[in-house]
């Protein structure tokens, strides 16, 4: 298969995620796909990937997929892709926390014989700070600091975490 077919069949598989529909993706998918993801052992087979899938649509209350730009070879597509959702249930290693999520991530396929035989993705760093990640946070946080430290005469005033975002403190203002 060429690159407008691999194209098509992952333009197809990616609506059908969209719609939660699951049952055609042995047409999509070698049953030996591997989908690799960062920080994460690889998912091996359909069944694992069906698995990966259904955590993902019961983590994340409404998900919604839009492909935001795909391009292909004749063996690989790579798309660019945001996603969103509610986190209502543990999900990306972080207990539910009731909050809308939207992040974006690149996706990179590699196609066998009109199927998509390895996977690797890479998510936006963006969810890890929406979920409240401490480290990410605290980082952007220690940079807002630095920076409305410089702006009022490098006199460091103080910030502080809020709702998972950081924000300088009311005092900093």
């Amino acid at each position: 298969m060429g690159a407008s077919e691999n194209l098509a069949l992952h333009t197809a598989w990616t609506a059908a995620e969209d719609r939660r529909d699951l049952t055609h993706h042995h047409e999509f998918l070698h049953a030996d796909i591997v989908v690799n993801q960062a920080g994460a052992e690889p998912v091996v087979g359909l069944d694992g990937y069906r698995t990966m899938m259904k955590e993902t649509y019961d983590g994340l209350a409404g998900w919604h997929v839009v492909l935001d730009d795909e391009f292909a070879t004749d063996d690989r597509v790579v798309c660019r892709w945001r996603m969103s959702g509610t986190h209502v249930a543990d999900s990306f290693g972080f207990p539910a926390t009731n909050r809308p999520l939207e992040f974006s991530g690149v996706s990179v396929w590699e196609f066998e014989s009109g199927k998509a035989k390895r996977g690797w993705i890479y998510p936006d760093v963006a969810i890890m700070t929406q979920l409240g990640s401490y480290y990410t946070a605290t980082r952007h946080a220690r940079s807002a600091a630095r920076a409305r430290d410089v702006l009022v005469g490098s006199k460091l005033l103080g910030y502080r975490l809020r709702t998972g975002h950081y924000a300088l403190h009311r005092s900093c203002v």
